[in-house]
């Protein structure tokens, strides 16, 4: 980053070469909320498609991006997925004619993706509508920068709930391992703009729990995952990468949270 100092000749602040206004209003266009990429990667999930796009430009997060990846489906996922581009002209779309596996085309959808903060949703996952903004205002909210967050998935079969989230997930949560409040603070946004929002539940802060080093797997399901652009790119340029077919989700969390 770069030097944040008074200039008092000029009656601003300088944040490197940048003179920002003193005026409290025309900082919101200064101080903007990061832009959150998500990234579907879809293979032969025509039947769950249209609706894991609907709840990406659901969110209450206003800056959000979506991309998918169609990863040489043989079903109906194509027609699906021009039908979707119709409904939401902003979606970056990638069309692969043959699968040659998951990580390949995860890595493709965030090279096409610009966001600071990146979610990788499955094809036949939901987010819920205050999924992202969660995500980002825990991020926020830090006071110790972490390569990425996790949350509470929910199973769901015949559109009911059957369980909530993965075994080692629930089992951290069931401890106080990993508390640390002086590592939190409700982050409140600098730029005029209200945000969050004042129904907005700020207690999920009260819930954090900080993951140590581990060899062993913690955390939800790829979507439940909200990761640091920055720290994807400590290892998304892995030559040997390109050789994992699956697991793409395992190889980034266990990679980062080592450092």
């Amino acid at each position: 980053m770069g030097n944040f100092d008074s200039d008092k000749s000029s009656g601003g602040l300088r944040f490197g070469r940048e003179e920002l206004p003193r005026s409290h209003g025309d900082w919101s266009s200064i101080f903007r909320l990061p832009l959150v990429s998500v990234v579907i990667v879809n293979f032969n999930y025509a039947r769950y498609l249209g609706d894991a796009v609907a709840s990406v430009y659901r969110q209450t997060y206003p800056h959000i991006e979506c991309i998918v990846v169609e990863n040489g489906s043989i079903d109906e996922s194509p027609r699906v997925l021009r039908a979707l581009e119709a409904r939401y002209p902003k979606m970056k779309t990638i069309y692969w004619t043959e699968n040659d596996g998951q990580t390949k085309a995860v890595l493709a959808g965030l090279a096409a993706s610009s966001g600071p903060y990146v979610i990788f949703l499955d094809a036949d996952d939901l987010l819920l509508p205050d999924c992202v903004e969660t995500h980002v205002f825990v991020h926020l909210s830090l006071r110790v920068h972490v390569g990425f967050t996790s949350g509470d998935m929910l199973q769901l079969a015949g559109g009911q709930i059957v369980l909530g989230t993965e075994h080692g997930f629930n089992q951290l949560l069931q401890t106080r391992r990993g508390i640390r409040p002086r590592r939190v603070r409700p982050y409140r946004h600098p730029g005029g703009q209200i945000w969050p929002g004042p129904e907005f539940d700020k207690s999920v802060l009260d819930t954090i729990r900080f993951v140590g080093a581990t060899p062993i797997w913690l955390w939800p399901p790829t979507s439940g995952n909200c990761f640091r652009r920055d720290a994807l790119d400590l290892f998304a340029d892995n030559p040997e990468l390109q050789n994992l077919k699956i697991g793409t989700d395992l190889y980034f969390c266990l990679a980062i949270n080592a450092i």
